[in-house]
């Protein structure tokens, strides 16, 4: 499996690891963890989209579901907002990653940390997450 590390400047978003890495926003990662009444699930989508509550709400068979505040991710994923990895199964969540992602055949995302990004194969990266495919986002 090959993959790239890049070390840049802090980047919170995905628009600054764009601006930072010089990889296309539309082919960026962006893991976000959110809480349902019973449990944490972590989604990964592409920067330049949006998920939709309905759709995760019906994919999680839950009525309720919002985003994990800044302490909780801190918590479950023992890193600040902005920095979640897209690997549920590091910290034993159940996970799922947007479809439209595999248009990309490189994602890019961050590994945990503000300063450095990972590129590598969207196949690869299927082969090592443990994640769902689904249609998780409001353009999806």
């Amino acid at each position: 499996m090959e993959y790239q590390l890049v070390e840049h400047l802090p980047a919170r978003t995905s628009q600054e690891a764009t601006a930072v890495t010089g990889w296309p926003l539309s082919c960026g990662a962006k893991s976000i963890l959110f809480k349902t009444p019973e449990r944490f699930v972590l989604c990964v989508v592409r920067g330049t989209s949006r998920a939709d509550y309905r759709k995760l709400r019906q994919i999680l068979s839950v009525r309720k579901i919002r985003l994990a505040t800044a302490e909780e991710v801190l918590s479950v994923m023992g890193v600040a907002v902005g920095a979640c990895y897209p690997f549920p199964q590091l910290v034993g969540l159940q996970g799922y990653v947007d479809y439209q992602l595999r248009d990309c055949s490189q994602i890019s995302f961050s590994p945990g940390t503000a300063t450095h990004h990972i590129r590598m194969s969207y196949r690869d990266y299927l082969g090592i997450a443990d994640v769902s495919e689904a249609d998780l986002t409001i353009d999806g």
